[in-house]
């Protein structure tokens, strides 16, 4: 009964996070839209395929929706702005080169303007393009028939941040690894042989 209750879960769990496999078989990799439900955070998983073709750093794309406060009605008001003096000074040098400064205040009268203002905001889901950098640099060195499997976690922190934190762990691996996610220049998980 274990068994069977261990099973489910791990089935239940592979199709609610993640579908296929994403292979890292060139610099740049499209893994498309993050799973997120509607108006939530998303949180996502994928397995990443490591294997002897893949570039030292490869630059995963995504998208993650927002939500974005907009304005979807406006109002036109008169304001009027009102009259205020200004201090203009004037410098003039005569043929002895003695300077003289002659200031003055000189009054600009007030005006009306038409200016738009909101009056009503909604919140729309705008979808956000990124990237993040898997860095193996300092991973192990694979033969041609090795390969290393790993599992990426994308958590958005709130649905109105377009920030995404990363995570990873070993899926399977003939080594141990240390996996660092860094905010720089760019996202990154960096992946490093104990």
């Amino acid at each position: 009964m274990k068994a069977f209750i261990i099973a489910a879960l791990t089935i239940v769990s592979a199709t609610a996070f993640g579908g296929q496999p994403l292979e890292l078989n060139s610099k740049d990799v499209n893994y498309g839209a993050l799973r997120q439900g509607a108006r939530s955070a998303a949180l996502d998983r994928v397995e990443v395929i490591r294997t002897k073709k893949t570039p030292k750093k490869v630059d995963v794309a995504y998208t993650v929706k927002e939500s974005e406060q907009v304005c979807v009605e406006y109002r036109y008001e008169q304001v009027w702005h009102p009259g205020h003096y200004d201090r203009v000074c004037h410098t003039t040098t005569d043929r002895n080169g003695n300077t003289r400064t002659i200031c003055r205040n000189i009054w600009r009268p007030g005006y009306y303007t038409t200016e738009r203002r909101c009056v009503r905001t909604e919140s729309v889901m705008v979808t956000r393009n990124k990237s993040i950098r898997l860095n193996f640099k300092k991973a192990a060195r694979l033969s041609s028939t090795q390969r290393e499997v790993f599992m990426i976690e994308f958590r958005q922190d709130r649905v109105s941040s377009d920030d995404v934190t990363m995570s990873g762990e070993v899926v399977e691996a003939n080594r141990g690894y240390s996996i660092r996610f860094e905010k720089f220049l760019k996202n990154s998980l960096k992946f490093e042989v104990k």
